[in-house]
C-alpha cells in the first residue's frame, strides 16, 4: 500500500503511478513499483497531480529543496505522462 502525494489517499502500488526524480526532471518510472532509487506515488488523474504540486507533495516525498524542482514544467510534463498512465 502506497499514499498517492495529491490526495492522500492509499491504494496498492500497482494502482498508483511511481515518479521519481532523473537529472532533475521528474519521470514516470517505468520500473514499475520496484524501481531504483526514491519514488513518490500519485493517482493517475489531473486533480491528484495539481494537488500534489500545490501542497509540494513531491518535494516532501522526494525531500528535496524547493528550487530543485521546475515547477513549471511540472504540469506540462503531465499532458505526455497521464495518457500513458496504467489506469490512465
Amino acid at each position: 500500500m502506497r499514499t498517492c502525494v495529491g490526495c492522500w489517499s492509499t491504494l496498492p502500488q500497482t494502482e498508483l503511478l511511481r515518479f521519481r526524480l532523473t537529472s532533475g526532471s521528474l519521470v514516470v518510472d517505468g520500473h514499475g513499483p520496484r524501481g531504483s532509487g526514491r519514488g513518490a506515488y500519485l493517482c493517475a488523474k489531473i486533480g491528484c497531480w495539481e494537488a500534489a504540486v500545490r501542497r509540494r507533495g513531491f518535494h516532501r516525498s522526494l525531500r528535496l529543496s524547493f528550487a530543485a524542482l521546475d515547477q513549471d514544467s511540472i504540469p506540462e510534463s503531465l499532458k505526455v505522462m497521464i495518457p500513458h498512465s496504467p489506469r490512465g
